[in-house]
């Protein structure tokens, strides 16, 4: 499944709701683009105390 980083984002903030209730968190925002502006590898790991306590996407570059 290829994820680009906008649909990465969006698939990420839906788990934010799902998981907190809350529509959006500015902390898991922060954290996203961190490691997408980081990225080297396909495989992020994505952790953030408003989400699941660890979640693991596969992505590829655009």
């Amino acid at each position: 499944m290829k994820f680009s980083k906008r649909n990465l984002f969006l698939s990420f903030k839906k788990t934010i709701k799902k998981s907190t209730g809350k529509r959006k968190s500015k902390l898991a925002e922060s954290d996203l683009m961190k490691y997408l502006s980081g990225v080297d590898s396909n495989l992020v790991k994505i952790t953030s105390s408003n989400a699941l306590s660890h979640q693991e996407m596969l992505i590829s570059k655009d």
